[in-house]
């Protein structure tokens, strides 16, 4: 009885601890600039590109982004020219908590709708199997030194990720000032990969 107590307590704490950081994180993201948002994005973008084994890389999961997240779009015409896959993440409304990867295709930035979180998607999106996916990039409230990764809280990539074969590479992308030290992490939290930032890998 006493266990099950401690154990509660200790995860009435993490669960404080992880909204405390979000709160922290999300602040200090909003204020970045818009020229900051897209200076430092390039600045990732190029690091992926020196960084990702390409080569072994056919279908990428990457986001469209909201709320001051890392811009991947620059890396996506890229892809495009190399005759990969861009994939994004598609939330559906009668399967709540669950999400699903969906192809993206150039065209396809001239016809996104807005889901119920806010964020863009394809307007009739093609979905692809977890399966087919070699490369994740992960956006994140937060991240740590052991490559831990603090969502928005919905846990839609903590129940997604878990679906990708054993040999997809699952990247973290966050700026600088998202990393910590340590995240209040528990078994339910999928760790990275990698993170990359403007000035960090991990």
């Amino acid at each position: 009885m006493l266990d099950e107590i401690n154990v509660r307590e200790r995860d009435l704490l993490a669960m404080t601890k992880k909204k405390e950081i979000r709160a922290e994180i999300l602040a200090l993201r909003k204020q970045m600039t818009a020229l900051d948002v897209a200076a430092k994005s390039h600045e990732i973008v190029c690091r992926l590109v020196e960084v990702v084994p390409w080569d072994k890389v056919k279908t990428v999961l990457a986001y469209l982004p909201v709320h001051n997240e890392v811009d991947l779009q620059e890396l996506f015409f890229c892809l495009w020219r190399q005759k990969k896959r861009v994939l994004v993440p598609v939330c559906l409304p009668e399967l709540q908590g669950e999400m699903q990867a969906a192809l993206l295709l150039p065209e396809d930035l001239l016809d996104l709708r807005v889901n119920w979180f806010g964020i863009l998607e394809p307007n009739l999106p093609h979905f692809v199997l977890p399966s087919e996916i070699d490369l994740v990039l992960v956006p994140g409230v937060a991240f740590d030194r052991q490559k831990g990764r603090l969502g928005y809280g919905g846990g839609f990539y903590d129940r997604f990720l878990p679906k990708l074969s054993l040999d997809c590479l699952k990247v973290g992308v966050g700026f600088a000032l998202q990393v910590v030290e340590n995240l209040p992490l528990d078994a339910a939290d999928c760790l990275m990969d990698a993170v990359i930032t403007e000035d960090l890998i991990i």
